[in-house]
């Protein structure tokens, strides 16, 4: 069921055997087809013929008959048959919150983080599985509600954990990830999610086989927001592939992968989600839906810069991942489509300024939402538009892009994008790097932005982001009241500097900028980042320690990817 309130990760493994059969274990040990990630610590890094099974780590693989006409029964005997929900739960928390968000399954002076596309690798492959399983439930008429809650939520996981991953990875050839399976994975969660609906809720629709169920329960405010996100989603990636398939100076974009999609389909797949009944998203304010029903409106529209307006964090200060999960996932939806966005900028830009017109760099910057003047003027060069002196010149030569990797920086535009999903505060505080985002022209408003305003719940609580700059913070209490305390006191006597105390203000300040959460900007501690003592919990379970730091920075990877710190990743799928 989705919550406002943050879930916390798990911090031990589930008991032996709990994701997989003994027999299943031990035939894969037999025939060596055991992962690195359910091995033993002593035999993991050994070759697979050496490996032994943790019977705490290890899980249900997928396999396919060798017809390739779906599971084999015969392994699904080997197996125990389908999982129970519980069991599939616990099995996406460990593959989620221990495998993908650490890289490991092993103390880390045991085992070092691998790389992101070698784990995603290993998870997708069990999410196949757990998959298997939960089709085999969604034909189970007699399921609870409560169990077809849990699927949702299990479901809405995968989601986002699909919209994540997919952008990460998002640099890497097809050798190391391949985005088409990630898409049409990430596709299954989707209708799988809405299916579970339909299961519990019935459909005003005549298709699907769940329509003519009837249910007397009716869902809860909670279920309603997160039946929003998931629509949301849905809606922006439609958009996302139809700005795409638009562009007339582009090939077909890669990322629509040939299926339909586009403005016109946002509302097509709302109705046909059961879009008509009673249980109808409300177009607020704190609506995710309406938000990406208004940017399908400003495509339709040709209003490229309000796409900018609704999605472009301009945030002063940075709010906790946890309450900005969904701007983050939301913009990891449209980043495919953002350089046609800034293209169809530029085509407007160029029949609007005066011939041979120069331009700076720094102004277009701030027009096509860019992080610097070089990277707009390089953007300039690769549509074509002649640069020289920091400029680039207006109504000198056609927009045409017919270089091979100007091409490929416009249809696949990467990790280039992490300052436009992350937010400048966010990403500053991820990469350690000071970062300066200009503000693009027309975008200051009055009024919150919408994405703003569906941060956290659907209910009429003010969004997160404005509470975060409207209260003060601990740290600011503090001190007003140690000045009120000095002041009534009357005036001190200046005392000579002692060097000790400097050394340890100095250590205090550096231990602080080290540790400083990504994100972490408020005195509330409502959906906070765990504490050191529950990082270490699933360490302690083997008999060793770890830094706090180490869940709290990012790394680079074996692929040179750039990894969010373990507590983010967590916050941002769960």
């Amino acid at each position: 069921m989705a919550s406002n309130k943050r879930q916390p990760r798990p911090s031990t493994p589930p008991p032996p055997h709990f994701m997989c059969t003994s027999g299943e274990a031990q035939d894969r040990q037999v025939h060596m087809e055991l992962s690195e990630f359910e091995s033993t610590a002593e035999t993991y890094a050994l070759g697979p013929r050496h490996r032994a099974a943790d019977p705490r780590l290890v899980i249900k693989k997928y396999r396919r008959s060798a017809a390739g006409g779906g599971v084999s029964s015969a392994s699904s005997t080997a197996r125990g048959g389908a999982r129970s929900i519980d069991v599939l739960m616990t099995t996406i928390d460990h593959l989620l919150g221990t495998v993908l968000s650490t890289q490991r399954v092993h103390p880390k002076n045991i085992m070092e983080p691998r790389s992101l596309a070698a784990t995603v690798s290993f998870v997708d492959d069990r999410i196949r599985a757990v998959q298997v399983d939960l089709t085999t439930s969604l034909l189970d008429s007699e399921r609870t509600d409560e169990c077809w809650a849990t699927i949702r939520t299990l479901q809405a996981k995968l989601v986002r954990y699909g919209i994540l991953v997919s952008y990460l990875l998002s640099d890497l050839p097809s050798t190391k990830y391949e985005a088409k399976f990630g898409r049409t994975a990430l596709r299954t969660a989707i209708d799988s999610y809405f299916a579970a609906w339909e299961a519990s809720f019935g459909s005003c629709s005549s298709r699907g086989a769940y329509a003519t169920m009837t249910r007397t329960c009716k869902p809860t405010d909670e279920e309603l927001a997160e039946r929003d996100e998931m629509l949301s989603y849905e809606a922006l990636m439609h958009i996302s592939e139809g700005l795409c398939k638009g562009e007339t100076a582009l090939p077909t974009c890669d990322a629509a992968g040939g299926a339909e999609g586009g403005c016109g389909a946002v509302l097509a797949s709302y109705l046909g989600r059961g879009g008509t009944g009673a249980e109808v998203p409300a177009l607020t304010d704190e609506s995710k839906w309406s938000t990406a029903l208004e940017v399908a409106a400003a495509a339709d529209q040709g209003n490229l810069i309000q796409i900018f307006r609704l999605l472009v964090d301009l945030s002063p200060t940075a709010s906790k991942v946890h309450c900005k999960r969904w701007e983050i996932l939301a913009r990891c939806c449209v980043v495919p489509a953002i350089n046609v966005i800034r293209i169809g900028l530029v085509r407007r830009y160029n029949k609007s300024f005066g011939k041979l017109e120069k331009i700076p760099g720094e102004d277009l910057a701030r027009l096509l939402c860019l992080p610097s003047a070089e990277s707009a003027l390089r953007f300039c060069s690769d549509i074509g538009l002649p640069t020289e002196d920091g400029k680039a010149t207006m109504k000198a030569a056609p927009i045409s892009i017919t270089d091979k990797g100007a091409i490929k920086r416009m249809t696949s535009p990467g990790r280039a994008e992490d300052e436009f999903v992350f937010g400048r505060q966010v990403l500053e505080l991820l990469s350690g790097v000071k970062r300066s985002l200009p503000e693009p022209s027309g975008m200051k408003t009055d009024k919150p932005s919408s994405l703003a305003s569906a941060n956290c719940t659907s209910s009429s609580k003010p969004s997160s982001l404005a509470a975060a700059a409207s209260k003060p913070s601990s740290l600011a209490n503090a001190a007003k009241k140690s000045s009120l305390a000095a002041a009534a006191a009357g005036p001190k006597k200046a005392s000579p500097p002692n060097p000790s105390t400097k050394t340890s203000l100095a250590a205090k300040a550096a231990n602080s900028n080290t540790n400083k959460r990504w994100g972490d900007d408020s005195d509330s501690d409502f959906d906070d980042w765990e504490s050191a003592a529950d990082n270490l919990k699933y360490d302690r379970a083997h008999q060793t320690n770890t830094s706090k730091s180490d869940d709290e920075t990012s790394r680079t990877d074996q692929d040179a990817v750039l990894i969010p710190p373990t507590n983010c990743i967590w916050d941002i799928v769960c």
